[in-house]
């Protein structure tokens, strides 16, 4: 499944993979987005429950399920 998770912008690549590799979370290859001054987004796979797992988690702000685009 797709995530979508959000970080302070100090949490860097390393963090984030470190934090999500107990939950079964791994970051996708694109680089953050920006949002805002302080925080960035991340895309992520992981399993359904990741959202729960991650709960607690410090490096770890929010967690959304992802999907992808559908043009018409």
């Amino acid at each position: 499944m797709h995530w979508l998770v959000t970080t302070s912008k100090e949490v860097d690549e390393k963090a984030l993979d470190l934090a999500l590799a107990p939950a079964g979370g791994e970051r996708e290859e694109q680089p953050p987005v920006p949002l805002g001054n302080d925080e960035r987004s991340w895309e992520v796979k992981g399993p359904p429950d990741l959202d729960r797992r991650l709960t607690g988690v410090s490096e770890i702000k929010e967690v959304y399920p992802s999907s992808e685009m559908t043009l018409y």
